[in-house]
């Protein structure tokens, strides 16, 4: 008679650890990114801290290879990335903060978000111009900088200020991968549904740095931000439903190594649900402790 129970027991106990111990989502395989997917071309996104305000604008732009190679620094070394289709994605980067204003910009791989070439301009006061060229073997920098005064008033292309220099990848074999860049993210969080963490491996001074996209589930945020498409123009404020996604270095002691819109190491991204349009960032800069970027408006494709 008391047989019964304790099978009843049995299949009760065996039946609730599965509930008890839930195993972690495995890292899925890098996958391909399709820009069909991207619904965004332009986004605009603002950062206030007391009295500090940052802005960025960040455009994504498809060009045919043979239109745009020719601005692309030739490397002496190194095997050079090479995009997969005859054309390249372009996401540009200008950012306003203290009354000093950059561009960046990284053609890359649409296929697998490989860069492939990049370059970077400061104006004002301490100007330069910056190209780097990817290699398999690792990355050629050219600067260029105004000598004096003069120069500093001119073109950029007749600064004669010059130095060049090959880093080699001396810490590639974590990162089996291509190399793509951290203003990539944006392309590549809107351009594949992420089912578990994926691993990328992004440039960080010049060496590759493996890093974790991790979803966190869909959490309800507060925006307020213009849509603009290529008819009207309307406004988003409210909460809304939006994936959050822990981005960071995987490797110990690279936390502060990442940077993305000027923040510095690890961050939280948050893309919204439905669209893929990223609609904040959370993170700290330095000196100015934890920070949100927000997005003010955004360009439809």
């Amino acid at each position: 008679m008391k047989i019964l129970p304790l099978l009843l027991l049995s299949l009760l106990v065996a039946g609730s650890s599965p509930a008890e111990s839930v195993e972690p989502k495995p890292v899925q395989p890098r996958p391909a990114f399709n820009v069909d997917e991207v619904q965004w071309k332009e986004l605009h996104f603002v950062a206030r801290k007391l009295f500090l305000v940052a802005r960025s604008e960040i455009q994504l732009t498809r060009h045919r290879i043979s239109k745009v190679s020719s601005e692309w620094v030739a490397s002496p070394q190194g095997r050079p990335e090479a995009p997969q289709g005859r054309r390249v994605l372009q996401v540009r980067i200008g950012s306003s903060f203290a009354g000093r204003d950059t561009v960046a910009a990284t053609f890359f791989d649409p296929n697998d978000g490989t860069a492939i070439h990049r370059y970077k301009e400061r104006f004002g006061r301490k100007a330069y111009l910056k190209k780097a060229r990817f290699t398999q073997e690792g990355i050629f920098h050219f600067r260029q900088a105004p000598a004096n005064e003069n120069e500093a008033a001119g073109e950029s292309k007749r600064w004669t200020k010059i130095e060049e220099r090959f880093v080699d990848y001396a810490a590639k074999p974590p990162c089996r991968n291509a190399i793509s860049e951290p203003s990539v993210l944006f392309y590549m969080v809107s351009s594949t549904p992420l089912d578990g963490p994926m691993e990328v491996c992004l440039e960080s001074d010049s060496q590759p740095m493996k890093v974790r996209i991790s979803p966190e589930g869909v959490r309800e945020i507060d925006v307020d931000f213009k849509v603009q498409d290529d008819i009207d123009e309307s406004e988003r404020s409210g909460k809304i439903s939006a994936h959050r996604l822990a981005i960071a270095p995987v490797a110990a002691g690279n936390e502060d190594d990442l940077e993305i819109l000027g923040l510095e190491g690890a961050v939280v991204l948050y893309v919204e649900k439905g669209t893929g349009i990223p609609v904040r960032v959370d993170g700290r800069i330095g000196g100015a402790g934890n920070v949100s970027v927000k997005l003010e408006k955004v360009k439809l494709r």
